[in-house]
């Protein structure tokens, strides 16, 4: 049903979507037929397909929100890829990954956390953030520090000014920045 109300016309030219499933449930391939127009997604409880990822292109997308989903790494990273003007990503509750590289010259917020105790396997839970490349990073929050990931490695991010609350089992390792003595 919903896959064929997201193929209605009226819906062409759309600039935001929130789109979540009561249960988890694979994203239907239609709601992603937007991809040239968004300026916000948001999408929860579902499982990104993996074979949609690598073809989408994102041109406008500012806001990209994850709650509650299921990604590959493979997909996560391609998606983001096709994001060209994203400033703010939520990763809450997600899986589907261990390790998470962030190379973007527009991010300027990230909020993270992995899935609650007991949601996927460890093959699949959310270890290890690592931000490349982010010359305009201003923001990195932690949303529930104690669900993940165990490992955050800063290597380049100058103009970052904000860590929210890190669990202490927090690996934290900042290779080419120096925090300032606020964090």
């Amino acid at each position: 049903m919903a896959d064929g109300w997201l193929r209605s016309g009226a819906l062409t030219g759309l600039r935001e979507i929130k789109f979540s499933y009561s249960s988890v449930d694979s994203l239907p391939p239609s709601a992603l037929r937007f991809a040239a127009t968004l300026r916000v997604a948001n999408f929860g409880n579902c499982r990104f397909p993996d074979e949609v990822a690598p073809s989408l292109k994102f041109p406008h997308l500012r806001e990209l929100s994850l709650f509650e989903v299921t990604i590959s790494e493979e997909a996560l990273h391609s998606l983001l890829s096709g994001c060209y003007v994203l400033d703010i990503l939520l990763l809450e509750r997600i899986a589907g990954f261990a390790r998470l590289r962030i190379s973007s010259p527009t991010l300027r917020s990230i909020g993270f956390s992995g899935p609650w105790e007991g949601e996927g396997s460890e093959a699949t839970k959310f270890q290890e953030l690592v931000v490349e490349d982010a010359p305009r990073l201003e923001r990195l929050l932690p949303l529930h520090p104690d669900q993940g990931p165990a490992t955050i490695r800063v290597m380049r991010a100058p103009k970052l000014e904000t860590v929210g609350l890190l669990s202490a089992h927090i690996s934290r390792q900042w290779d080419c920045f120096q925090p300032s003595s606020s964090f």
